[in-house]
C-alpha cells in the first residue's frame, strides 16, 4: 500500500514535469548549436537596429534627462541606428542589461532572444499540462525544433520575445478565469506580461482581444467590473499611454501601419 501511495497521480506528474523540463533544455541547448557563427544581425536593417536600440536605452536611463528627443537625437548623430521611436523598449531594457553584464556583442543580443524562445516552450509546456494532458506536453519541445523558431531564434528580431511573453499572458489569463485557487496571483501575472508584451511588440495587443473573448464566451460580466479587473485595467492604460503618445508624435508614419483604416475594414475582400 505505501509502495501505491508513492506512485499517486499527483507525485508522478510533478516528476514527469521535471523530466519535460531537461527535455526541452536539451531541444534548446540544440538549437543554441545550429548556427554558431550567425551573430543575428542578417535580417535587412531591422536585426542591426534592434542590437543597437539596447545601448541606447541603457545610455539614456543612465544619463537621464527630461529633453528626450534631444537626447535622441544627439544619440542618433554618432549613431544612426536607433529608433527609439518606433519600437517600445522592453526587450532592449533586458539587452542592455545583458550587455552591461556580458559585454557588448551581437551573440549577447542572439543569446537573449533564445532565451525568450526556451521561456515560450515552458509555457506551452504548462499549457500542454493543465488544458490538453500530461504526456501531451512532451511535445512541447518540438516547438524550438520548428522551421519558424529555429529561424527567428536566431536573428536578434522581436518576433520571438512578443511571442514568449504573449503565450505567458494568455496562460495566465485563463487560468485567472478557471482555477479560482490561483485567481489574484494569475491575475498580477496576466496583466504583468501583456503590458510587457506589448511593450516588446506593440501588435503583441492581440492578446488582449483574446482575453476578452473569452470573458465574452463565458458568458461571466461580473469580471468586467470586479475590482482586481478594473485594477489591472487602469494600470495597463496608464503604463501604455506615454508609448502611445510617443509614437503617435514621434512616428506616426509606424502608426499608420498598425491602426486599420475604415475604408479597409468596409472592405469584404480585404477580411480574407
Amino acid at each position: 500500500m505505501t509502495h501505491d501511495a508513492d506512485q499517486s497521480p499527483t507525485t508522478w506528474r510533478s516528476g514527469s514535469l521535471r523530466w519535460q523540463i531537461l527535455v526541452l533544455l536539451a531541444a534548446w541547448v540544440w538549437l543554441w548549436g545550429l548556427h554558431p557563427h550567425n551573430d543575428g544581425l542578417w535580417f535587412q536593417g531591422d536585426a542591426p537596429r534592434n542590437a543597437v536600440n539596447g545601448f541606447f536605452w541603457i545610455d539614456y536611463l543612465g544619463d537621464f534627462t527630461l529633453n528626450a528627443r534631444e537626447y535622441a537625437l544627439s544619440y542618433f548623430a554618432r549613431y544612426p541606428a536607433i529608433d527609439p521611436a518606433t519600437r517600445p523598449p522592453v526587450f532592449y531594457l533586458v539587452e542592455g542589461s545583458a550587455y552591461q553584464l556580458l559585454g557588448p556583442s551581437p551573440y549577447v543580443a542572439k543569446g537573449v532572444v533564445l532565451c525568450f524562445a526556451l521561456l515560450a516552450a515552458v509555457y506551452l509546456t504548462l499549457w500542454l499540462r493543465e488544458w490538453v494532458s500530461v504526456e501531451a506536453a512532451w511535445s512541447a519541445a518540438l516547438l524550438l525544433l520548428l522551421p519558424g523558431m529555429t529561424r527567428w531564434s536566431h536573428a536578434i528580431m522581436l518576433n520571438v520575445p512578443a511571442l514568449a511573453l504573449g503565450m505567458g499572458a494568455l496562460y495566465h489569463a485563463r487560468r485567472w478565469l478557471e482555477v479560482s485557487a490561483t485567481r489574484r496571483r494569475d491575475l498580477l501575472w496576466a496583466t504583468t506580461l501583456t503590458v510587457l508584451g506589448i511593450l516588446t511588440y506593440y501588435l503583441t495587443g492581440v492578446v488582449v482581444l483574446i482575453i476578452a473573448c473569452w470573458i465574452a464566451m463565458r458568458g461571466d460580466r461580473r469580471r468586467w467590473i470586479e475590482r482586481q479587473t478594473l485594477a489591472a485595467i487602469s494600470c495597463c492604460v496608464l503604463l501604455l499611454l506615454p508609448f502611445i503618445w510617443l509614437i503617435a508624435n514621434w512616428a506616426p508614419v509606424q502608426l499608420s501601419w498598425v491602426l486599420i483604416d475604415v475604408e479597409d475594414v468596409a472592405t469584404l475582400e480585404n477580411w480574407t
